[in-house]
C-alpha cells in the first residue's frame, strides 16, 4: 500500500454502476510501535489468596489439608523456596477457605 494514497473500495452495483470511494477499516491502522522506556509498577501480586503468614491469618480466610498439619497455610505464602511438608502420605489435598465475601467471582 503506497502511504501517500488512501485505500479504495471498487464497488459493482451493475453492468454500469460502479463506485469507488475510501475503504473504511474496523481494526487498525495502528500507531507505530512505543520505541521509547515504558515502566509498569504494578499495585499487587493479583493472587486471590492474600499472602498468609499461619493457617488463619490475615483474618476470615483459613488454610487446612488432609494432615491437619499446622503449615498449610505455606502453601499460600507465595515463597516459592518453601518446602510443605503436610504429612507422611502421598496422597491428600489442601484447601483455602475465604470465608463470607472473599470468594473469588
Amino acid at each position: 500500500m503506497e502511504r501517500n494514497h488512501h485505500p479504495q473500495l471498487l464497488s459493482r452495483f451493475a453492468d454500469t454502476s460502479w463506485t469507488l470511494t475510501d475503504a473504511e477499516f474496523d481494526d487498525g491502522p495502528y500507531m507505530p510501535v512505543n520505541i521509547g522506556t515504558t515502566t509498569l509498577t504494578l499495585s499487587d501480586t493479583g493472587a486471590a489468596v492474600p499472602l498468609m503468614s499461619d493457617n488463619t491469618t490475615p483474618p476470615n480466610y483459613v488454610a487446612s489439608s488432609s494432615g491437619g498439619g499446622l503449615n498449610s497455610f505455606k502453601v499460600f505464602s507465595r515463597n516459592e523456596a518453601v518446602v510443605v511438608t503436610l504429612d507422611t502420605t502421598t496422597v491428600g489435598w489442601v484447601k483455602i477457605d475465604m470465608g463470607a465475601g472473599n470468594a473469588c467471582r
